[in-house]
């Protein structure tokens, strides 16, 4: 209800995705959740509970991670009497020192520039590195996933450095298969390419495939009817004969 007062006609469209998660809230019993602190808190479980040398964080939310772990390290930097201090403000994110040459890499490594933007959106200064082996192997620049745009690059990228091991780890680092055709076109081309960098076969490509595929189907199911529930139905059996 409250995406139809901004766009009238949403019901109209397909479903392309679906998802939910839990909101981390610090206890309290009573007030409705909406009401509830997004602040966190590091828990020393040896003071409260006794059981000295566990810690956690409750509340918080996803924003907010690096703030979450710097307050967490300096509590596990009191505990073992470490004296330095924290540098979590001071240190960028892997690629976030600076911006990348998009018009030149695009230009260099032959790389269209939509998905060359969407490359720097997401990996800032390492950008040049992403593709760095497209000059050897030209095949890294193709999309393998058209939808999003996700290149060949992008997923040895993922296997190499982001210990990704299958479609849904590749998918949660580049946003593989969660355009339009939900992984029909993507699948198995990233899928081959993951298994040759992982060292499994062909046969593995195609089974991880079919598991990518049964997983984006799931996370529609629940959520779609009438026709596109009869057009769902039918890329899932076309999904099983990958």
């Amino acid at each position: 209800a409250s995406i139809e007062s901004i766009y009238p006609s949403i019901r109209q469209c397909r479903v392309i995705d679906a998802w939910a998660g839990v909101r981390p809230t610090l206890y309290r019993y009573g007030p409705y959740e909406d009401d509830l602190s997004r602040d966190h808190e590091v828990l020393d479980h040896g003071a409260r509970d006794g059981r000295p040398g566990l810690f956690s964080i409750g509340g918080g939310k996803l924003a907010s991670y690096r703030a979450m772990s710097e307050d967490a390290a300096d509590v596990l930097a009191r505990h073992l009497g470490v004296s330095r201090p924290c540098r979590t403000a001071a240190e960028p994110l892997p690629g976030g020192d600076a911006r990348a040459d998009e018009a030149g890499l695009a230009e260099r490594f032959g790389v269209p520039r939509p998905a060359m933007r969407r490359l720097a959106y997401r990996h800032g200064s390492l950008a040049k590195e992403v593709l760095g082996p497209c000059a050897e192997r030209p095949a890294g620049r193709r999309s393998i996933c058209r939808c999003e745009p996700v290149l060949e690059a992008e997923v040895r990228w993922a296997a190499r450095r982001e210990l990704a091991r299958t479609l849904s780890d590749v998918s949660r680092r580049t946003r593989l298969g969660t355009g339009p055709c939900g992984g029909i076109r993507c699948a198995l081309p990233a899928a081959l390419v993951l298994a040759e960098e992982t060292g499994r076969d062909a046969s593995w490509a195609r089974e991880e495939a079919r598991r990518f595929l049964a997983a984006r189907y799931r996370s529609r199911r629940a959520v779609v009817g009438g026709v596109q529930w009869r057009m769902e139905s039918i890329a899932a059996r076309a999904a099983r004969e990958v």
